[in-house]
């Protein structure tokens, strides 16, 4: 099964995909956005994607594009967003992720857990 890894740090790629080829996985490890949409065509069954793109070479695509492209195209794919730098942009990730959902129509909405904990709950 594959797992796609979005993440720009390569000193960070490669433990997480050593982690996820330890849980017998098929890590698909990319730098960048336009790299991870090209990805889909073979839809992944988890995708772990870093929300900062700092250290990303320049394209046409966005982290935004990519967690709606997952949406579209891999329904049922798992997704886990994260940063190292949670501090930085914890009110603009959360933001992005409330505007997300909102253009998606999903039945899903954020929940602040705290400072800096946010989970994702099924409406009732």
């Amino acid at each position: 099964m594959r797992v796609l890894i979005l993440e720009d740090d390569p000193v960070q790629l490669a433990p997480l995909e050593g982690v996820v080829r330890e849980l017998f996985l098929e890590p698909v490890g990319v730098r960048s956005p336009d790299l991870a949409l090209a990805g889909l065509e073979r839809a992944p069954v988890l995708a772990v994607v870093d929300l900062g793109m700092s250290l990303a070479p320049r394209g046409e695509h966005t982290v935004d594009e990519v967690l709606g492209g997952l949406y579209e195209r891999c329904g049922g794919c798992c997704v886990l967003v994260y940063s190292v730098r949670a501090d930085e942009i914890e009110t603009k990730a959360a933001r992005r992720l409330r505007n997300w959902l909102d253009r998606v129509g999903s039945r899903v909405r954020l929940v602040d857990h705290g400072h800096r904990c946010y989970g994702l709950h099924l409406s009732t």
